[in-house]
């Protein structure tokens, strides 16, 4: 295990196509570099073209955006380039919330290098946006890449513990660590949980290299082994490395097969494991399929070669029993008093930037409804609706509700509990606001017991919580 302390500056080796490393640009210079971007944040035809499309832009615009003794360090630390038609980036800029983040170009014709440092795209976002957000002592990146996740785990955490097996990674997260202010971090090289062995975390994110290929040639991004031995492995000795009431968010794909329900394998797992388990299936793919979405782009643009490479893939899948290609994350909680639970929600979609507080009432609420299985109870309970979205009918009935911030699960309610929802303030029992409904006229043909299965459904998805 190697360890950079923060603010250090490592020599990397460098790929057949990775620039150099601009890790001589001082602290005094990055914090102009950073009030200087967001001071150029509006332009973003300008910005795009410099960060994003890999183009040049004229001398006089690069100067007036960073001035002219800060532009001469970035191309001098060959983090800029000159060229004919004015000044190029060499590094892939993004922003991300209030924070920007340098990575790696993919290169347009060809793999990318061995140290290639990725930059933020769907399935970083999406871990961001499931990631449970209260304020903790310590936080563990699995598999850090560019620091995206660091950064945002940096703001409620005390101490970020940031692991990666590419030490390239590690400097690039120092540099956006720097960049954005922010000093809370150490910064761990090795292969997944070795450089944390016998440490334990309050929160852990892990975006770790899931896909499954024939060959596991590209380190940011294939599963180590066969099949989805090394992912599932992983899974398992997350518990060991939480502390009690500690959370994982991880992003996985794994197997099952053509008939098997999806939740199946990832279920045997973890009930044997001392946590709650929510698991977000997303979608499962066929051979066929899964090898189209991950043969690389480069190969698709020679059609021959783009088919006999999927037909090579497909057929090794189908040697190996592998029927099914499922991908979603994984949240666990560790918890030692009791058995633990499992939750299956089917979604792909998510409302808002953030389902991180949705995804802790969705563990909050299984153990609720175990606590309390006689839903008679509920009624001299006192429950609160969260910030409810409500769907309604052309006359005006609520038939669907789901959440502004949430993971997309639409719930079917009747239009009695509408109007409950509306009166379930955090002060009245469930039967008082039921009681008062019904004086306000609304129907009282619906059964009692319906509305105490849709309270039920409703607590279930994290959309009602006892006050």
């Amino acid at each position: 295990m190697k360890r950079l302390i923060f603010g250090q500056a490592a020599l990397l080796s460098q790929g057949p196509s990775a620039p150099p490393f601009p890790n001589t640009l001082t602290a005094s210079q990055l914090s102009v570099m950073a009030g200087r971007l967001h001071l150029a944040r509006h332009r973003k035809e300008t910005t795009q073209a410099l960060f994003i499309q890999k183009e040049s832009i004229p001398l006089n615009e690069a100067t007036e955006i960073f001035g002219e003794e800060l532009l001469s360090a970035l191309c001098r630390t060959g983090l800029f380039r000159e060229t004919a038609e004015g000044v190029a980036s060499n590094f892939k800029g993004q922003w991300s919330d209030e924070f920007f983040f340098l990575s790696d170009y993919h290169p347009k014709n060809g793999p990318a290098p061995d140290d290639y440092v990725l930059s933020i795209g769907p399935s970083a976002q999406y871990l961001h946006s499931i990631t449970t957000r209260r304020a903790i002592e310590e936080a563990l990146d699995l598999g850090c890449g560019c620091g995206v996740q660091t950064l945002f785990l940096a703001r409620h955490a005390k101490r970020v513990t940031a692991t990666d097996i590419n030490p390239r990674c590690l400097e690039m997260t120092r540099l956006n660590a720097q960049l954005n202010g922010i000093d809370n971090i150490e910064l761990l090289e090795g292969s997944y949980f070795e450089p944390v062995y016998g440490r334990q975390f309050d929160l852990i994110v892990a975006n770790t290299p899931y896909v499954i290929t024939p060959a596991s040639t590209h380190t940011y991004r294939d599963a180590l082994g066969t099949g989805d031995n090394m992912v599932l492995s992983n899974l398992k000795s997350l518990p060991q490395y939480l502390k009690e009431g500690g959370v994982a968010h991880m992003l996985i794909t794994w197997l099952h097969k053509d008939k098997q329900h999806p939740d199946e394998p990832i279920r045997a797992i973890t009930q044997i494991l001392p946590v709650d388990t929510l698991l977000l299936h997303q979608y499962s793919d066929t051979p066929w399929g899964y090898a189209g979405n991950w043969i690389y782009g480069h190969i698709k643009k020679n059609w021959v070669k783009f088919l006999l490479t999927r037909l090579g893939w497909a057929a090794w899948y189908w040697l190996h029993g592998m029927e099914r290609f499922a991908f979603g994350s994984v949240t666990l909680r560790k918890r030692m008093d009791s058995q633990g639970h499992f939750l299956l929600k089917c979604t792909n979609r998510i409302a808002g930037k953030s389902a991180g507080a949705h995804i802790q009432s969705l563990l909050d609420a299984a153990v609720f409804l175990q606590t309390n299985s006689d839903s008679s109870q509920y009624w001299q309970m006192v429950f609160r609706s969260r910030h409810l979205v409500l769907k309604t009918t052309p006359v005006g009935e609520v038939r669907k509700v789901s959440l502004a911030e949430s993971l997309l699960l639409p719930v079917s309610i009747s239009p009695l509990m509408g109007q409950l929802l509306s009166r379930l303030d955090g002060k009245r029992t469930l039967r008082q606001a039921y009681e008062q409904a019904l004086r306000d006229g609304f129907d009282e043909s619906i059964p009692q017991e319906q509305i105490l299965q849709e309270a039920c459904k409703l607590i279930g998805n994290g959309y009602l919580k006892q006050a």
